[in-house]
This record gives structure tokens, sequence and C-alpha cells, in this order.
């Protein structure tokens, strides 16, 4: 991936200068095993706890991922970090159809066995996958 986490989060005081809903995508470009002691992260976790425009789509962790297809652990605990931090202001993806990645293609299936580990509370879960996108999309009833 060409940006970095440092330059994701460098991003913030133009956004918050929007004054509407943002999204880091592919997991903010957080990389394999990263935890509360490196300082881009931190900061990330930081500002997805405190800022209510502040949105993260969990997907292309695969394309961040060292051990691969197809349980992608060394992204679990990075996303599960995410998800203790803003779960309510998550939504996810599969990243179809994968443009720019070299076979072999990620199978959507354990993309999906993915979020039933990293995410294993079914409320938080249905909030990713449906409740989440309904709200920040305004597709509430």
């Amino acid at each position: 991936m060409s940006q970095s986490m440092a330059e994701v989060v460098a991003t913030l005081a133009f956004l918050n200068s929007l004054k509407v809903p943002y999204m880091f995508d592919h997991v903010a470009h957080a990389e394999p095993h990263m935890t509360n002691d490196d300082h881009e992260f931190k900061e990330l976790l930081t500002i997805l706890k405190n800022e209510e425009r502040a949105w993260i789509n969990l997907y292309s962790f695969y394309q961040l991922s060292e051990a691969g297809p197809p349980d992608y652990s060394d992204m679990i605990g990075v996303i599960q970090a995410i998800v203790a931090n803003r779960a309510d202001n998550i939504v996810w993806g599969s990243n179809w159809p994968h443009g720019g990645v070299s076979v072999p293609m990620p199978d959507d299936g354990d993309l999906l066995d993915f979020l039933l580990v990293a995410a294993p509370d079914e409320k938080i879960r249905n909030g990713i996958l449906a409740d989440n996108p309904a709200r920040l999309y305004g597709w509430l009833d």
C-alpha cells in the first residue's frame, strides 16, 4: 500500500475542517501486530474514540496481513483494538472486486470468517454489517 498510517492520521485537521462525517478506509492502513504502543495506531484509536464524525471501514486488511489466508491471524488483534475503541462507527466491506490484488484473490468467505473472529459479539457484528452503515448513510426508517 502506498499510504502509511502516519499520512492517514496527518489528514485529521483537514478532515475535521469539513464538518461532515469522514471515513478512514483500508483500516487506516493499520499494519499487522500494531498495538497501543505504536504512536500512530494509538492516535488513530484516540481519534476514533473521541471524534464523532470519524468512521473506519474494515476492508483490505487482507492486503496488509503478512500471515495471509485463510485466517489473516496477524490482523485480528488490530481489528479487535479498533472495535473495542469505537464499534458504533465501523463499517465492513469486502473491497470486491479486490482491485490491485495479485493472485490468489481473497475468498470472500474467509473475509467474513475473519469478522466472526475479530468481532465475536453478534450485536457488535450486526452494527458493523448493517446498523452502522444505515446510520452513516441515512438508511434508517
